[in-house]
């Protein structure tokens, strides 16, 4: 168990960078263009359907036709599909190498806590469900079995045998058709659904306080400024009562990731919704009553509760080792009735999570702008609310094509999965993120001074307590422990940029998966368990110092949102067009009511972000990324330039219409008014300049101070904005802007200056008028 971290870490890697290459094949293969010979020859159609038809053994080509022009290209379509084959081949051996490390870390651990373990829970729990979603994403290639058999018989025909790994390989194809069944009959043979049972009741607490948004509310949990006097001191916040041990911010961190793992162990291991007690039942109803889909990989999810009714068609099957209780053999009508309570309530409780979260990051990116010294004692706080933030604006979006079964449909209001303000939630998580990189230094500097300070005092006499217990553990573990406080000890708070605190962690993650170990007794006396609490905050702390831009990209940044640039581009829209009437009620402070249209600068670094999904095991899809996100980019620049200028327009106007209406001869028409209605016997409106300004007229000025706020803003936030690197590419938001507003101002002084149809030269006073409007506009 010493070096199951690595393990686990490695493959986690490798599953991430199959599930990319594989998710980049089926894109060019579903990409006309880009489609293979072998599946786009309309002469080999014949041979196709014989392969798929025969999958996974090999038919007799010899009489099909096309088979002699197949077999003449045979040599090139093996070059061509090779890279395919050999994807697959990893990706069988990958599940292979994932099902022996799960069953080692799962059987091989005494207890699951995470105040004590947290690090082997999240890798065990991080690579099961990298193992679930491995079978979901090569499920969804739907031309594997053809491309498989085409190799195969291809591969034959130059070779004049087969090749070695194919019929192990075309099995295992095979039986991706129904990959959730599969998987249920594979994790029972590891025989793990207890354990698994162990570490999802471990996560139950978390669960169920993220789950409360009103509880979290009554706790300030993210809200700095009720702790009055304790302001600059760091955050610290139990979960709660029952669980003192465990930090509010730190689980509220990863609350999101144990819902997702929740639901895949029950979609995996149903026989825990037979147990008696109804714990693990309860919980993934529970949570599930949160979502309609979950995310696999990219842009793909999974229909929950689609999956949990075509589950109970046929589970538990006739015979099954556990017979459940009277009240649960009826799951096929328990699930339908968590799937239609999912589809009424899902919608809105995570609107008012989103809700509660916009009003509390603002209060954040305010207090921390005005007073950037308070992020380091409050950065717990800060990645808390990025990684709520995130985890809220990631379901908003894979649920924006949301869809349910017909006779739900009645049930699926479409006004809860539709935030016109999802733009200010996603433009102030951009916010904060940007805040704490501008003061990363002050959090690397305060986590040094606490790590050398209250950190090692605690360490230091916890390592004397438990060491007795120890010494049974070897050399390296011994090694390791004296190795601890001198690493603490070398930190330097005048260079804190040279920190380098991954030996540490990887140090202190073989010490966790050895003290809890079965082979170890290390786990049982006090002073041991102590130290390993004590530790998992002092690790947790260790990444402030020297992995913050790590944090930032795990929990912050929102590259996975770059799948559905689609839905991201209509968000855009909607926000760049704001259109927010101000209230005549409000119109006192109408100034400061917060629009959108400033958010959509954060639309081009989400955009830009999306780099960091390309993996070394596909670096030749970094090229066509980086070509996508680049001409994406620049349509968004685009877009907020025209916008730029379409608010101008209309300020201009006004500006120029209130300016004509100032000049002396506008008196004269005035006293010629009134004499005509006297001499009709009208009432004379008394009426002066400026009447319009009054509270009261509010309806006259409305749409331009709508307009002037908008484009203040815009303007503010793109002036601001940093340069952007995509791929070989730099875009610079500011300059290109600033640029076609100088195409517009000359475009504009060339059109006044003539006369209309350009016959002749406009009066000077009237151009000149014009001009002191445009610049009185910007």
């Amino acid at each position: 168990m010493q070096k199951f971290n690595e393990k686990a870490l490695v493959l986690q890697d490798a599953c991430l960078g199959i599930m990319t290459k594989v998710s980049f094949l089926r894109k060019n293969i579903e990409t006309p263009g880009s489609r293979p010979h072998a599946l786009s020859n309309d002469n080999w159609s014949r041979v196709r359907k014989t392969v798929e038809k025969a999958f996974p053994d090999r038919p007799d080509l010899s009489a099909v036709k096309g088979f002699e022009t197949f077999q003449q290209g045979a040599s090139q379509v093996c070059d061509e599909l090779q890279d395919i084959y050999l994807t697959f081949v990893d990706l069988m051996d990958l599940l292979d190498a994932s099902k022996d490390l799960l069953a080692t870390a799962l059987h091989g651990t005494v207890h699951f806590r995470t105040e004590q373990n947290r690090v082997v829970i999240a890798h065990t729990m991080n690579l099961f469900t990298s193992f679930v979603k491995l079978h979901l994403v090569m499920d969804a290639f739907s031309d594997r079995r053809v491309l498989t058999g085409l190799y195969a018989a291809a591969y034959h025909c130059v070779h004049g045998s087969s090749e070695p790994q194919v019929a192990r390989v075309a099995h295992q194809i095979q039986d991706f058709e129904d990959p959730l069944k599969r998987l249920i009959n594979e994790v029972e043979a590891m025989n793990v659904a207890e354990l698994l049972f162990d570490v999802c009741l471990a996560l139950k607490p978390a669960v169920d306080t993220y789950l409360h948004t009103e509880g979290l509310r009554q706790k300030n949990m993210l809200n700095p400024t009720e702790e009055a006097g304790g302001l600059a001191l760091p955050v610290r916040q139990e979960l709660n009562v029952s669980h003192p041990k465990l930090s509010l911010h730190a689980e509220m961190r990863d609350a999101h990731r144990y819902m997702i793992w929740t639901i895949y162990v029950g979609l995996v291991t149903p026989e825990l919704m037979l147990r008696e007690d109804r714990q693990f039942l309860n919980l993934f109803n529970t949570v599930a009553r949160h979502y309609l889909l979950v995310p696999v990989f990219r842009g793909q999810t999974l229909n929950v509760h689609q999956a949990t009714e075509e589950l109970a068609k046929w589970f538990p099957p006739r015979g099954y080792k556990i017979q459940p209780p009277k009240e649960l053999r009826n799951l096929k009508k328990m699930f339908k009735d968590e799937s239609k309570a999912a589809t009424v309530n899902c919608g809105h409780a995570h609107a008012e999570k989103r809700s509660y979260l916009r009003g509390e990051m603002a209060n954040l990116v305010s207090l921390l702008m005005d007073t950037p010294g308070l992020v380091g004692p409050k950065f717990p706080m800060v990645l808390t609310a990025l990684a709520m933030g995130k985890a809220e604006l990631r379901w908003y979006f894979d649920h924006k094509s949301a869809t349910t079964r017909r006779d739900r449909q009645k049930h699926l209001n479409l006004s809860d999965f539709d935030d016109p303000y999802i733009s200010t939630l996603l433009g102030l998580q951009d916010q904060l993120v940007l805040l704490v990189r501008e003061f990363r230094r002050y959090v690397s500097v305060y986590y040094i001074e606490y790590l050398q300070g209250a950190h090692r005092t605690r360490l230091a006499r916890l390592l004397e307590a438990a060491r007795p217990h120890l010494d049974s553990e070897g050399n390296a573990i011994s090694s390791i422990l004296s190795g601890l406080l001198p690493e603490i000890d070398r930190l330097d708070v005048a260079a804190p940029d040279e920190a380098d605190l991954v030996g540490f962690r990887l140090d202190w993650a073989r010490c966790v998966a050895c003290f809890t170990s079965m082979q170890s007794a290390a786990h049982r006396p006090a002073p041991v368990i102590e130290l390993l609490e004590a530790m998992d905050r002092i690790t947790t702390h260790s990444r402030f110092v020297d992995d913050i831009e790590g944090l930032l990209v795990e929990y912050g940044e929102l590259s996975e949102l770059w799948w559905h640039h689609d839905h991201l581009a209509l968000e855009f829209e909607r926000a760049l067009n704001d259109t927010v009437e101000l209230p005549r009620s409000s119109y006192s402070n109408g100034l400061r009511a917060e629009g959108i249209a400033h958010f959509t600068v954060a639309y081009m670094r989400t955009a830009a972000c999306a780099m960091e999904n390309i993996s070394a095991f596909c670096p030749e899809e970094q090229r066509q990324l980086g070509d996508s996100i680049s001409r994406y980019v620049e349509d968004l620049m685009g877009a907020i330039a025209r916008r730029v200028r379409d608010l101008v327009d209309p300020l201009y106007a006004q500006l120029l219409f209130w300016s004509d209406y100032l000049q002396p001869v506008q008196a004269a028409y005035r006293l010629q008014r009134i004499q005509e209605a006297k001499a009709r016997g009208e009432e004379v409106s008394k009426e002066i300049p400026g009447w319009e300004s009054h509270a009261y007229r509010v309806d006259y000025i409305k749409d331009l101070v709508v307009t002037e706020r908008n484009l203040n803003r815009l303007l503010d936030v793109i002036s601001k904005t940093p340069r952007l690197v995509v791929n070989d590419r730099i875009f610079a938001p500011k300059e290109f802007v600033r640029r076609e507003l100088q195409r517009y101002v000359e475009e504009f002084i060339a059109s006044v200056v003539l006369e209309q149809g350009g016959d002749g030269i406009a009066q000077p006073s009237v151009a000149l008028r014009r001009v002191e409007a445009l610049v009185a506009a910007l």
